[in-house]
């Protein structure tokens, strides 16, 4: 028995009111929800309410209030939206981890072995730092004016504030506190850390991009 489309938009704001709000995820729900109800009216004869009232005890743990030391406390929602962020981020970072330290050791090698002028190097790293910052701030503006809330727009909004931060902290155009070269001496530690820096910028692409695929899913709907 197919559910009405005024049946459909209840399940919908329901989901809404549990804090469920990004489409992907939501649409998921959705679905789901739907055609379990369809399937119990259908082969239970239940009615739509009995259906749903039923149907909200199943997912009842799914879309309950959920909080992790992963995401820190201002980061509240239900259970299967968080769920869904850690382990986004999780692969983000081992991601992340992995490439850095495989670009880290090419480096480190190649500016072991060549010698060149530091100083003039110097201000390309900053400048990159700083486009990258600038992109971040005009894609996030982008994506808040389509109005579609996804997993990627949200995790892109979420991390962009504190990677911003440390973009700033370490651009060597302001400071020279954390650059690689300190008194002549060459510190791997600080290369390790500008390496990481520009391989995490390579997840916000994938984070819009996944939010420009679930937009297009969005249009055909």
């Amino acid at each position: 028995m197919k559910l009405s489309h005024e049946q459909v938009d209840l399940i919908a704001r329901y989901l809404e009111s549990k804090g469920l709000f990004q489409f992907d995820i939501k649409y998921e729900v959705l679905d789901h929800m739907t055609l379990s109800i369809e399937n119990a009216m259908s082969t239970k004869n239940m009615k739509f309410v009995d259906a749903f009232d039923e149907e909200q005890i199943k997912w009842k743990e799914e879309l309950g209030p959920f909080q992790s030391w992963w995401l820190g406390d201002r980061i509240k929602g239900p259970k299967i939206v968080l769920v869904s962020y850690i382990r986004s981020i999780k692969r983000i970072y081992l991601k992340t981890l992995f490439t850095s330290l495989a670009v880290f050791t090419v480096a480190y090698l190649f500016l072991k072995a060549l010698s060149f002028d530091q100083a003039s190097f110097l201000p390309l790293v900053g400048v990159i730092y700083l486009f990258i910052l600038v992109s971040m701030l005009v894609a996030y503006f982008g994506m808040n004016r389509q109005g579609v809330k996804t997993i990627s727009a949200s995790l892109f909004r979420y991390t962009m504030g504190y990677y911003g931060i440390w973009l700033l902290v370490f651009n060597p155009v302001f400071t020279k506190l954390y650059w690689i070269y300190q008194n002549d001496q060459f510190i791997a530690t600080f290369l390790f850390i500008h390496i990481f820096l520009l391989c995490f910028s390579f997840n916000f692409i994938g984070l819009f991009m996944g939010h420009a695929k679930v937009l297009k899913i969005n249009r055909k709907l």
